[in-house]
């Protein structure tokens, strides 16, 4: 998937963070998905797929990408998960570095 694409992916996830992953995608399907959300983003061209391909946390349902700088997991960039952040607000990093900028 094309960073735009996950980028809006993403997003669209973010916009209806009190539902679940199938959730989303049944308001994908029946388009329903941007319902009372003013966006310019091409939501429309999001799939019930790019759902799916989303680097997801299975444990906790979020997706995995760094706090600090923001890229996603992917299979060759693989993200470290924060020891010290427990329960919903896990946090994920690229590296020590990336961990360090966002705790200052």
């Amino acid at each position: 998937m094309c960073s735009k694409k996950l980028e809006t992916a993403a997003s669209l996830v973010r916009m209806n963070s009190n539902r679940t992953r199938e959730e989303i995608k049944d308001m994908i399907r029946d388009g329903s998905a941007t319902d009372g959300i003013n966006t310019n983003m091409d939501i429309g061209s999001v799939t019930p797929q790019d759902i799916d391909d989303l680097p997801w946390d299975d444990e906790d349902m979020t997706i995995k990408r760094c706090k600090w700088c923001h890229e996603f997991e992917t299979d060759s960039h693989i993200l470290m998960k924060c020891v010290a952040c427990k329960g919903f607000n896990k946090a994920w990093y690229c590296n020590r570095e990336c961990q360090k900028k966002q705790w200052k």
